[in-house]
C-alpha cells in the first residue's frame, strides 16, 4: 500500500500533527486511505518507507510513521527518507504520517510523491490453515556390524500435547480459559506487585486498571495474546497502547478507568484510558491511554498571576499544581534542583488560553519536563552522566553528525510589550530566526529570553549520534529506574565518546518478549555570549 500528498499543509508548530490530503500511490493498486491513513486489509510483515519536506529547511523539522495513531516506528528529518523493516500489522491497522516544526517561518508541507509519502511494502503475509487428522507410519531398516539384515517393525506414532499457561504463578489447566473477574469496591488500591527479578532475566508484566480515585477494577492478563508498549518523552504528553482479549470494551469507561503498568514491583506508567474498542468478530480489544499531561488540553490556564525573577521551572508547578488539583488527581510534581543562566518575569491570566499553550511557551525559555508513573518532573536533570554504554549496548550502529540544521546566529524575541535581538559572529553567516513569546514581558525579561535561545542555537554541532529509536541491547546495563528523560548517559564508539541526554523511551512487550527503544539528544555545551 501507497499514498501520496496531494497538496501544501500548513501546520501549527512546536506540535505533532498528522498530514492530510492523500491520494493512491502509482504501482499501489491495492490501497485502502481512510481519513488520511493505510488501513491494513490483511494480517502481514513488510517494510515502511516515507519521506517529507517543508517549504524550506529551518531550524527542527521531522517526520514520523505511526501505527494506529500512537506507536511511532521511526522518526526522520525534513527531506529524508525514513525506513522501518519487519513490521507487523493485522487487518484493520493504520499507517499515517505527522509532521513537527519549531518555526513559522517555515510550516508549509510539500505535496508529490517524490516529496512526502507513506509506503507499506508487504513481505510476508498471514494465512489461515487448518490441519486434517493423518496417519503417519515410520518404516525402519537396520543392519548390524555383520551386515546380517533386521526387518524392523512398524510403530505406531502417537502424537499428544499439553499445555501450560502463566497465571501470576505456573499452574497446569486443561484447555481452559481464565475467566476474567471485575473487583466492584474496595479501600485500597489493589494493583499487582510483583517480587524483585532475579539478576540477567526481564521483568516482569503487570497491568491494573482503576477508577480515577484509586478503586481497583480488574488486572489484565499478561500472557501470549497480550501486546503492550508504553512511552516516556520529554516535553510530550505520552500514550500507553494495550491489545488484550481479557476485556471487553463495554466494561471500561474513558477518563474514569486509569491504566497502571507494573515492571516487577515498580510502576512504570500510568494514566487514564482515552478509548477502548472490542472487534466484534474476534474479542480483541485495544485500549489507548495518555498519561497525566494530557490534561492539559483540557483545562484552561487556571489562574491570574505574575512571577518575577525565576527560572520556568517553578512557575511550571504552580500552574501543574492548579491542574491536578482542579481534576483531583493525587499527584505531586517534583522539582529539581536548576541552576538557569537567566530568569524571567512571566505572567497569565485565567481562562484565555489552554494550559498546554503556556507550557509551550516556558518550554520554550528553557522548561523541560517529563512524566513517570505519572508524577510530573519538571526542571533540567544534572549533567552527570547516570551510565556508561557502549556502542555493543545498541542494536544499530552509530555515526558522527556535524549538523547546522538549528543554527541561527541572528535571533529576535518578540514578547508581550517588547521584542529584541541578539546576535553573534558565526564564521560571516547571517542564520536568522524569530521567536513569539506572548506571556513574556519587559524589557530585560526579553533581552534574557533572546540571549537563552541564542545560546543553544548560536553555533555549528559536532556530536555523536544515536540513531532515533535505537532498540538497546538486553544486557545493556541500565534499568527501568534510569530511563528517565533528560537523564545523561556517556556512550562510547572506538575512540569517539560523548554525552547523551535521553529525549524518549519506549518499551513494548509482546508476550513475554520485551524491546527498548530509546532516542537521545547529544549534550552540547551553551555558547558564551558578550555581556
Amino acid at each position: 500500500m501507497g499514498m501520496d500528498k496531494s497538496g501544501t499543509q500548513s501546520i501549527a508548530v512546536n506540535t505533532w500533527v498528522k498530514l492530510t490530503g492523500f491520494t493512491v500511490r502509482a504501482g499501489y493498486p491495492g490501497t485502502s486511505i481512510v481519513d488520511h491513513e493505510l488501513v491494513m486489509d490483511a494480517g502481514a510483515v513488510g517494510n515502511v518507507s516515507f519521506r517529507g519536506q517543508f517549504n524550506s529547511a529551518f531550524q527542527t523539522q521531522q517526520f514520523r510513521a505511526v501505527l494506529n495513531g500512537t506507536t511511532v516506528l521511526a522518526t526522520v528529518n525534513t527531506a529524508t527518507v525514513g525506513t522501518v523493516n519487519g513490521v507487523t500489522v493485522g487487518p484493520g491497522d493504520t499507517l499515517e504520517l505527522q509532521a513537527f516544526t519549531n518555526t513559522t517561518f517555515a510550516q508549509v508541507v510539500q505535496p508529490g510523491a517524490a516529496v512526502t509519502y507513506l509506503v507499506f511494502d508487504q513481505t510476508t503475509q498471514a494465512h489461515n490453515v487448518e490441519a486434517q487428522p493423518q496417519t503417519t507410519t515410520w518404516n525402519r531398516t537396520a543392519e548390524t556390524q555383520v551386515n546380517r539384515a533386521a526387518n524392523a517393525d512398524e510403530v505406531d506414532v502417537d502424537w499428544s500435547v499439553s499445555a501450560d499457561t502463566h497465571l501470576r504463578a505456573d499452574h497446569d489447566i486443561e484447555a481452559a480459559t481464565p475467566p476474567w473477574q471485575w473487583n466492584t469496591a474496595s479501600d485500597m488500591l489493589a494493583t499487582p506487585r510483583i517480587g524483585p527479578a532475579q539478576p540477567n532475566t526481564p521483568p516482569q508484566l503487570a497491568i491494573g486498571v482503576r477508577t480515577w480515585d484509586g478503586r481497583p477494577v480488574g488486572e489484565l492478563a499478561c500472557n501470549a495474546s497480550t501486546a503492550t508498549t508504553w512511552r516516556r518523552d520529554r516535553n510530550e504528553v505520552t500514550p500507553c497502547s494495550i491489545d488484550t482479549y481479557s476485556v471487553d470494551a463495554g466494561e471500561l469507561i474513558p477518563w474514569v478507568h486509569w491504566v497502571d503498568v507494573w515492571e516487577d514491583d515498580e510502576v512504570v506508567w500510568s494514566g487514564p484510558i482515552q478509548e477502548v474498542g472490542t472487534e466484534l468478530a474476534t474479542g480483541a480489544t485495544r485500549i489507548d491511554a495518555k498519561d497525566v499531561a494530557v490534561f492539559q488540553w483540557y483545562t484552561r490556564t487556571p489562574t491570574t498571576q505574575r512571577w518575577s525573577g525565576l527560572d520556568p521551572a517553578p512557575i511550571a508547578r504552580d500552574l501543574w499544581r492548579d491542574m491536578l488539583r482542579l481534576h483531583k488527581i493525587d499527584a505531586e510534581p517534583e522539582l529539581l534542583p536548576t541552576v538557569a543562566p537567566e530568569r524571567f518575569n512571566f505572567k497569565t491570566t485565567a481562562d484565555t488560553r489552554m494550559l498546554n499553550q503556556v507550557m509551550d511557551e516556558l518550554v520554550r525559555i528553557g522548561l523541560t519536563w517529563t512524566v513517570v508513573a505519572g508524577r510530573p518532573i519538571l526542571g533540567n536533570q544534572p549533567d552527570t552522566p547516570i551510565a556508561h554504554l557502549d556502542a555493543c549496548d545498541f542494536l544499530v550502529g552509530l555515526r558522527r553528525v556535524r549538523s547546522g540544521k538549528r543554527a541561527a546566529n541572528d535571533v529576535r524575541v518578540q514578547g508581550s510589550n517588547w521584542a529584541q535581538t541578539e546576535r553573534t559572529e558565526m564564521a560571516g553567516l547571517h542564520l536568522q530566526a524569530l521567536v513569539s513569546l506572548d506571556n513574556l514581558y519587559g524589557v530585560e525579561n526579553i533581552t534574557a529570553a533572546a540571549r537563552q535561545y541564542l545560546r543553544e542555537v548560536g553555533t555549528i554541532r559536532d556530536v555523536l549520534e544515536v540513531p532515533a529509536g535505537a532498540s538497546l541491547h538486553p544486557d545493556a546495563p541500565v534499568t527501568t529506574a534510569d530511563l528517565v528523560p533528560g537523564r545523561v548517559f556517556a556512550v562510547h564508539a572506538g575512540e569517539l565518546a560523548g554525552l547523551m541526554r535521553l529525549k524518549t523511551v519506549e518499551v513494548s512487550w509482546s508476550g513475554t518478549a520485551r524491546d527498548v527503544q530509546v532516542t537521545f539528544d547529544a549534550v552540547t555545551p551553551p555558547i558564551e555570549l558578550l555581556p
